[in-house]
């Protein structure tokens, strides 16, 4: 079913539906969408009508929050940290603004959207840092990847000549950005490792974090964050798979 279509089920005007998920106030499987043409669940779409107004795609979106860690998906176009000679506001320091001192656990480079965790205390900072955490990556590429190896699965082939896969994080993002590539299948957007079309198919790399596990530092029960695609590689997707 259609997100725009369950929202109408669910007694919404077409009109106050699209407030809605322009104002961040529709969430999908954990994300804010905007996108009414998704296809989803309707067990896993949430109206959360008197939260904040979200900037979807260009704001942190609070996932979990205790006295111990945060995490947070941040957006892509958005700095994990505050780089020297630049002016935009990062996701630390947007997280720092709202919620006091943080400290990040997992960065993601500016232009790639996913999944970070941040602890509230160093010892617990220390404490994450060691844990082996269980991080993976969904991508959309050029051709189609019929079959992968542990560490690379094909989720689903779109359109003649592209592919959805998942990549284990057991490399460095870059590492696995350079593997698809010299595979033949290189991330759509990926202006470092794709040819001249295929980095031009999409404003940034056609990769995000979707994935991140781990062991609560503090009480040691197991966490997981799996996230859909956001808004704009959905989008993407579609427009491959006419």
């Amino acid at each position: 079913m259609l997100l725009i279509e369950h929202l109408k089920h669910a007694g919404l005007t077409t009109p106050a539906a699209r407030l809605m998920m322009r104002s961040g106030q529709v969430f999908y499987r954990g994300l804010p969408t905007a996108d009414g043409s998704r296809t989803v669940t309707p067990d896993e779409v949430e109206l959360r009508p008197n939260g904040p107004r979200i900037h979807i795609g260009k704001a942190p979106v609070l996932l979990l929050r205790d006295r111990h860690i945060m995490v947070a998906f941040k957006p892509s176009g958005l700095l994990s940290v505050t780089t020297s000679g630049r002016q935009e506001i990062s996701m630390l320091a947007s997280m720092h603004r709202r919620f006091g001192t943080v400290l990040p656990i997992n960065i993601l480079p500016e232009a790639v959207a996913g999944v970070m965790v941040f602890a509230l205390t160093r010892p617990l900072q220390e404490a994450l840092k060691a844990q082996t955490m269980d991080v993976r990556y969904q991508a959309i590429v050029d051709g189609v990847l019929e079959s992968g190896r542990d560490d690379l699965r094909c989720l689903e082939l779109i359109g003649a000549r592209s592919s959805l896969v998942e990549a284990d994080g057991t490399r460095t993002l870059d590492g696995i950005r350079a593997g698809l590539a010299e595979q033949d299948h290189p991330v759509l957007g990926d202006r470092k490792h794709a040819p001249g079309r295929i980095a031009g198919a999409h404003p940034s790399p056609a990769i995000f974090g979707s994935t991140l596990g781990f062991r609560h530092p503090y009480t040691d029960a197991p966490l997981r964050f799996e996230l859909p695609l956001p808004d704009d590689l959905e989008r993407l997707r579609r427009k491959l798979a006419r």
